[in-house]
């Protein structure tokens, strides 16, 4: 697809890696921010893909997605998280544009939305959580993985920049605004996210009582694929 706009917007990315059977993760990155993004991807029980948070992928890499099964469901999953939205949505047609209900119209103003999470997800086989303890910011997703696993997808609740943490002055800046460390809310969270910290830490618990748990993707930073349970009762 020769697109000069999307060309525009693809920035160096890594490679669209397998967490879990039927669950994928790429990480990629923009212009004049330190902090990585992650754009999560799974199969649906249409056996269809959802796109979590798109980003633009160079043309080897969106060949990769293509070959994985037709993308049906695209999620901008909060007002910060909206920037790839429209791109994709016009790269694929057919697919169904959503966001949350409380910032649907934040998504809007960038990209035509086409329902939202919580009317389309469920009946794609996406359990949504809304987080305890948190303000109305963004939902949680628990994903069916194709083996009978379980995987989780949340956006800016929490960091794990920890395990590959951006070195030189990049790392110096996200240690300042404090968005390093491993698994957990960041100190710009707390201030423009929490709500109350004993209901969220509450509502970890009960994820990490989930059965079968395989992975955890974040909007930023590594994903956990070991000791899920453990890194949320943390």
């Amino acid at each position: 697809m020769n697109d000069p706009e999307w060309a525009r917007a693809v920035y160096p990315h890594g490679e669209l890696a397998e967490l879990a059977p039927g669950f994928w993760q790429v990480t990629g990155t923009l212009p004049r921010n330190p902090i990585p993004r992650n754009m999560t991807v799974w199969r649906d029980n249409q056996n269809g893909l959802v796109v979590h948070s798109p980003i633009c992928l160079a043309p080897d890499a969106m060949e990769q997605l293509d070959q994985l099964g037709p993308v049906r469901t695209i999620i901008a999953p909060c007002r910060m998280h909206r920037v790839d939205a429209g791109r994709f949505s016009r790269r694929y047609p057919d697919a169904k544009l959503v966001a949350p209900s409380f910032c649907q119209d934040a998504v809007s103003k960038v990209a035509r939305v086409d329902a939202t999470c919580e009317q389309v997800l469920p009946e794609l086989g996406t359990i949504i959580h809304t987080p305890a303890g948190l303000k109305e910011f963004e939902l949680h997703y628990q994903v069916k993985t194709t083996d009978g696993g379980t995987a989780l997808v949340m956006t800016d609740a929490m960091f794990n920049l920890e395990p590959d943490r951006p070195r030189g002055l990049s790392g110096s800046m996200i240690r300042l605004i404090g968005s390093g460390g491993p698994l957990g809310i960041t100190r710009i969270g707390r201030v423009l996210l929490l709500r109350n910290r004993a209901e969220f830490a509450d509502y970890l618990r009960r994820l990490a009582a989930l059965d079968g748990l395989q992975a955890l993707t974040v909007g930023h930073g590594s994903a956990v694929v070991r000791d899920v349970v453990d890194n949320l009762n943390d």
